[in-house]
């Protein structure tokens, strides 16, 4: 039991994965930031980030973490309490909170560590609690086209090429949906698709209501962070290019999107920005990773508050499945004398 409970707290079993493929995302991103400061003017880079009302920005981040957090739980809780079990928004609230340090290295490595553990406390098959984590997938990428989609009578003179991708988009999302209208027998086979299948076209769209608070949350908090740097956005044109940045940002091709994120940002966000160019490019790379270094302090500081919460929770849940199944084999082995007396 002992050793049982020591690899539970250990976390997900690792995938041994070659070493270019773990080092080639923080290169990615480490390349493109290089790119991105190489071409500053690092007085008008280093003027702009120490201009910053920093008590400010830190109550902004504090703010903004909660939000999206709160918002998050809500949403996702709501998905496995569909799929899987019933998850308590608290109790995953904790989970997700702790789950902030792995999704720093990668957002997606973040999401299998949510998914493991949820298994792990509910007792909860974990291909079927990835299949949940594929529809809360499902549900985020859609929203965030929605706001594009919404977003498309202000950017498509600005971005010309936005029109056909969010057309592309469609296309596949309504192919997703037929396919799932259609219930397949080759998703129905495995676990993880067979959770797809289940949710049907309804629920898809009843989770993404339930979502859509989340991605609005993120789509203003990452607005509201170019004002400190006197990045003065407008809402029509925020509409307009926020989307895609966000979408950037979530591309499992860097660490948290870092660099791929800055790159975007300079070339979409700098015209307004104040000052001449060279100032207006330096003010919108001080604000991105300005904002990717607060949110990774930030979240290295409330993981660790969490993750001892969420470890005894994991114990709590065990010893009570525990305890359920030994009473469950003491009645069992007590039903023949039970009858014979």
């Amino acid at each position: 039991m002992g050793d049982d409970s020591t690899q539970e707290l250990a976390g997900p079993p690792t995938v041994q994965m070659p070493l270019w493929r773990r080092l080639l995302p923080l290169t990615i991103g480490a390349t493109c930031i290089s790119i991105v400061v190489s071409t500053l003017d690092f007085e008008h880079f280093v003027e702009a980030i120490v201009n910053v009302n920093y008590g400010l920005y830190f109550l902004y981040v504090v703010c903004f973490t909660g939000c999206l957090l709160v918002a998050d739980c809500y949403a996702t809780s709501f998905v496995y309490r569909m799929t899987v079990c019933p998850v308590k928004f608290r109790e995953y609230f904790v989970i997700r909170a702790a789950s902030y340090l792995p999704s720093i290295v990668n957002h997606h490595l973040g999401q299998a560590w949510i998914t493991y553990f949820v298994s792990r406390v509910y007792g909860a098959p974990v291909w079927r609690v990835a299949g949940a984590t594929l529809v809360a997938y499902a549900t985020i990428f859609a929203c965030v086209c929605l706001l594009v989609m919404a977003a498309l009578p202000f950017s498509y003179l600005t971005l010309p090429w936005l029109s056909p991708l969010v057309a592309s988009v469609v296309v596949a999302g309504l192919i997703y949906l037929a396919v799932i209208h259609r219930k397949p027998a080759f998703l129905l086979k495995l676990p993880p698709t067979q959770v797809l299948v289940e949710v049907g076209v309804v629920g898809h769209l009843r989770l993404m209501i339930r979502r859509l608070p989340h991605v609005l949350v993120l789509f203003l908090g990452t607005w509201a962070s170019f004002w400190f740097f006197s990045v003065s956005i407008s809402p029509g044109d925020a509409f307009a290019l926020i989307p895609p940045l966000m979408i950037v940002s979530a591309l499992p091709i860097s660490p948290q999107g870092v660099g791929t994120r800055d790159m975007v940002a300079v070339l979409l966000l700098s015209q307004f920005a104040e000052g001449d160019p060279e100032t207006a490019r330096a003010s919108v790379a001080a604000s991105t990773l300005t904002f990717a270094v607060a949110m990774t302090i930030m979240q290295m500081t409330v993981s660790p508050l969490f993750m001892r919460s969420a470890h005894r929770l994991l114990n709590q849940e065990t010893a009570k499945r525990d305890a359920e199944s030994a009473a469950r084999a003491d009645a069992v082995d007590g039903e023949p004398a039970a009858s014979g007396g």
